[in-house]
Parts: C-alpha cells; structure tokens; sequence
C-alpha cells in the first residue's frame, strides 16, 4: 500500500459538494461527519469527503439523491441548494487506492467501490483499519467511475 506526501494545486483542486443549512461557503474551516459513509462507519470517526474533477463531484451528488430514493417519493421541492467549495489539501500518510494492486491488497475489489449508496461493509473495514493505524485519509476512485474521492479523517 503507497503512502507518503499527497499534495494538491489547482487546477486538480478538491471540490466539495455542501448542502442547505451547513456553513456559508466562505467558512474558513472544513470539518468531517460522523455520519457514516464508504470509508467511515457510522459514529465511529468524523471523515470529510471530497472529490475531483468537478463533474465527479457533481455525479456523486446526484447518486446520493437517486439512489437512495428507491420509490420515486423524492421530489425537487425536497434537495435543498447546493454549493460547491474547492480547496487545496495538504496531507501526510494516505492510502492510496488508485492502483488495482494496491486495491487488491487491500482486500478490495473494483466492484467494492461502486456498491449502492448505504452498502459500504467493505471499504469501511478498510477505513477503520486506516484511521486505526493513524492515517490521516485514503484516496480511492469515486463510486461513479468517474473521478476520484479523498476521504480525510479529521
């Protein structure tokens, strides 16, 4: 598994795609949920996500409204406005995930990454196993093929 210095410049910025009622995009600081997600379980540890390209982003987005509206009951008076907030980051110790092998060895498969919205036993094994072990996040391609995710433990 690759570690080691992950930094990021624009134009390859991480973006963040923050919904209604969360601070102003002219917050100064970005903070993770312990929500649940791919790569944290819930009330476990706090994970700020984040994606790249934009499109990606917006993907994800989307696949979260979609996917988990499994009887067509969501409407649009129900998505609040969303904002996208890019950023540079700067992090020590990631798992890198990006290679095949290094999925692999980490006892994931590609099909592991692109599981429906709330089926995530898999990678958030991987992801306990990461913030265990003192990581600081893992970077991984995004569940819609399409991009990549940074999953920041903070």
């Amino acid at each position: 598994m690759a570690w080691g210095e992950f930094v990021e410049q624009a134009p390859n910025a991480w973006s963040l795609r923050k919904t209604q009622g969360e601070p102003s995009p002219r917050i100064r600081t970005l903070a993770g949920s312990a929500s649940g997600g791919r790569w944290g379980p819930r009330g476990e540890f706090e994970v700020l996500y984040l994606g790249r390209p934009t499109d990606s982003v917006v993907i994800e987005a989307y696949r979260h409204l979609v996917d988990v509206d499994l009887d067509g009951r969501l409407t649009a008076a129900m998505v609040g406005p969303r904002n996208l907030i890019t950023c540079r980051v700067r992090l020590g110790r990631v798992l890198d995930l990006r290679d095949p092998a290094a999925l692999c060895r980490a006892g994931l498969t590609t099909a592991d990454l692109g599981t429906p919205v709330g089926d995530y036993d898999a990678c958030q094994q991987v992801g306990r196993a990461a913030h265990q072990l003192g990581l600081d996040g893992i970077i991984a391609p995004a569940a819609s093929s399409t991009g990549e995710t940074l999953a920041v433990f903070t």
